[in-house]
């Protein structure tokens, strides 16, 4: 949970400022929803809270959309990557002085690399998401497969940081396919596993 800080500075108050002017640089304003969920614990310094759902948000493969159109302004990506929050399942762009309610589809972060290397005598797994960020997959980031209803499509995902997770790219998935080995663990059914650092995650059923 994300606790209310206390009265923003002069010079937060210009960065949020600053933030929104980015954010809305094509000349479109925050819509009337928006504004309509603004509450009493609001972040101070005449901003506060926006509800901003349905017109910001994350589509399955990692890419920010704002008023339908992609945004494709490198560092301000970057920015959102650092700032994005998740409260309840919801999520949040939560800077000292304002916070935006968002839309993701599946995860904040898309998985769009792997490669193998050693460490400390152990094979390790390194991911990379769509915005340079690099994760060792292990205990402190494990990696999980899960399925829809009625459906044998696979949703691979990874803890990132906190309790956000990245969806994991199709070819970034078939990759760690390659490298998984048959396995029966702890007298479950045989599966498809990858290992790294010495944890051993499954992939998939070999059914």
């Amino acid at each position: 949970e994300v606790p209310n800080p206390p009265a923003p500075s002069p010079r937060l108050s210009a960065r949020a400022a600053k933030l929104r002017r980015e954010l809305y640089k094509d000349g479109s304003k925050p819509s009337e929803d928006e504004r309509s969920h603004g509450h009493g614990g609001g972040y101070g310094g005449g901003s506060g809270y926006y509800g901003g759902g349905r017109s910001t948000g994350l589509d399955r493969e990692g890419r920010w959309i704002h008023e339908g159109r992609e945004i494709k302004r490198r560092p301000l990506v970057k920015l959102f990557s650092r700032i994005i929050k998740r409260e309840a399942g919801l999520y949040y762009l939560v800077t000292p002085v304002e916070k935006w309610q968002i839309q993701v589809d599946v995860a904040p972060f898309f998985i769009i690399s792997a490669q193998r290397e050693m460490r400390h005598s152990r094979q390790a797994i390194l991911l990379t998401t769509s915005t340079g960020e690099s994760i060792v997959l292990g205990h402190d980031n494990p990696l999980w497969v899960e399925f829809e209803a009625d459906s044998d499509a696979p949703t691979p995902l990874v803890k990132v940081r906190g309790n956000l997770t990245g969806l994991l790219s199709r070819g970034t998935y078939y990759q760690l396919v390659e490298w998984g080995q048959e396995l029966q663990l702890d007298e479950g059914t045989p599966g498809l596993y990858v290992e790294s650092m010495g944890q051993y995650f499954r992939l998939g059923s070999l059914e």
